[in-house]
């Protein structure tokens, strides 16, 4: 943005903040960055994970079937299949 525009932004919009030194907004800007940063790896899914999630979802959508019966029904029956046939361990991958 052009800076005059900039500032009539942050004076009609957010006057607030209108007072705070730039410091303030660098301060809030890394912070910002940090945040990103720490739930984009908190919600990360492996591929593996991701690429069987989309598998099972064309599976019952051929079966025109209502998506919810994926989240009630087919992945408690993995996860219960999945500790019986390998280990308790491996369910984690499984819920995710």
């Amino acid at each position: 943005m052009v800076p005059s525009k900039l500032k009539r932004h942050l004076y009609s919009s957010h006057p607030s903040c209108a007072n705070k030194d730039k410091q303030y907004f660098k301060r809030y800007l890394e912070q910002n960055k940090k945040q990103k940063k720490f739930m984009k790896s908190a919600v990360t899914v492996s591929e593996k994970a991701l690429k069987d999630s989309y598998h099972a979802a064309k599976l019952i959508a051929r079966q025109k079937k209502p998506h919810t019966v994926g989240e009630t029904l087919i992945k408690p029956a993995c996860m219960e299949i999945v500790r019986l046939m390998l280990r308790p361990n491996e369910v984690s991958e499984v819920k995710k």
